[in-house]
């Protein structure tokens, strides 16, 4: 997971405040019971194997990007600082136990079942932002990431491609938060804005 140095960064840097380990490889860093008594501040989905992948793909009717690709073979989606970022993967399933509500929100929602309808083969979704909904969208003809609104591909912020995105935003968000994972200011905004926090576009 070298690519992810600074995501893992931020992620190693909550460990100390508590983890737990789930059966199924999903690691829960840093509780936040500010925000609800099963609360935690990131949750980490254990990587998609080759098989998975395959039948992710299928269900998609489509090729996964290889960013992407990549990144989901790392990890299945991963949450950060409470929800304020989410990186969708796929649902496995279900199941009563409580370690079956620990998985990532479904990247087959935005692709197949609610997606835009300004969108064109090009975009490929892949997760959303807790503070208002707005979602990122992968462009595969030129490998550029975008913030968009709820509902449209009309862009709000743009990255030259994955990796910077996730490298940035994590970064990002981890000065909007204190040592112990409570915002810094509470009615601030976690979505990013120009001047290199992300371009205005």
């Amino acid at each position: 997971m070298s690519e992810y140095k600074g995501l893992l960064k931020v992620i190693d840097a909550a460990k100390p405040l508590g983890t737990k380990a789930l059966k199924d490889g999903t690691l829960l860093v840093a509780p936040a019971p500010h925000v609800a008594p099963q609360a935690w501040l990131h949750k980490v989905f254990p990587g998609l194997t080759d098989a998975e992948l395959a039948r992710l793909e299928k269900m998609l009717k489509r090729e996964i990007p290889d960013d992407l690709h990549r990144f989901l073979k790392t990890m299945n989606g991963v949450s950060l600082f409470s929800e304020s970022l989410d990186l969708y993967g796929l649902r496995k399933g279900g199941g009563r136990g409580i370690e079956a509500a620990w998985q990532p929100y479904s990247i087959l929602t935005p692709n197949a079942e609610e997606r835009p309808r300004d969108a064109g083969e090009e975009h490929f979704f892949f997760g959303a932002y807790g503070y208002d909904g707005s979602g990122l969208v992968l462009d595969c003809r030129t490998l550029r990431v975008t913030r968009c609104s709820r509902g449209t591909v009309k862009p709000l912020n743009t990255w030259e491609c994955f990796d910077v995105m996730i490298e940035k935003e994590a970064e990002r968000l981890s000065k909007l938060f204190d040592g112990q994972g409570r915002p810094k200011d509470p009615d601030a905004p976690t979505t990013p804005g120009p001047d290199g926090r992300g371009r205005k576009t």
